[in-house]
């Protein structure tokens, strides 16, 4: 909890996208994720540990992402946020915080439906210039 006193909140354009990927995983629409669903669809290469080499490898971000929750048996979309403010830090700039939710939640075009609650479009969650993401795919991606 002293923790959560003294980080800097999420910003709004990183919340927004962190909402919108916790919307698509939550495929009943209850609120809760279920952990071992969350740590099946996480692709691990995207933990910014591993990319930045803090992290030995993805087994590693693995025993720390289960570690984080710890006595839970699923994760509320607030507790997903607590997750990524804690992540936020250790990724510089927005378009990068949101690709690298994009990849590590394996959100793919046939994820997204423009218009829905939970949906990523290009208002709402942009990729990197030149990566061939939202705005080249005509905003969608």
């Amino acid at each position: 909890e002293l923790v959560a006193g003294v980080r800097p909140p999420l910003p709004p354009r990183r919340a927004l996208a962190v909402r919108a990927a916790f919307d698509l995983l939550d495929k009943d629409k209850t609120g809760r994720v279920g952990v071992e669903r969350l740590c099946q669809r996480y692709d691990l290469r995207y933990h910014p540990g591993v990319m930045n080499g803090t992290l030995a490898n993805e087994d590693e971000a693995l025993k720390g992402f289960r570690r984080r929750w710890r006595g839970q048996s699923e994760v509320t979309c607030q507790d997903f946020l607590d997750y990524y403010q804690d992540m936020s830090i250790h990724i510089d700039g927005d378009d990068f915080f949101e690709e690298t939710i994009r990849r590590a939640w394996r959100i793919h075009n046939d994820d997204v439906v423009p218009g829905t609650p939970g949906s990523i479009h290009s208002r709402e969650f942009r990729s990197p210039p030149g990566s061939g993401g939202a705005a080249a795919s005509g905003g969608r991606r």
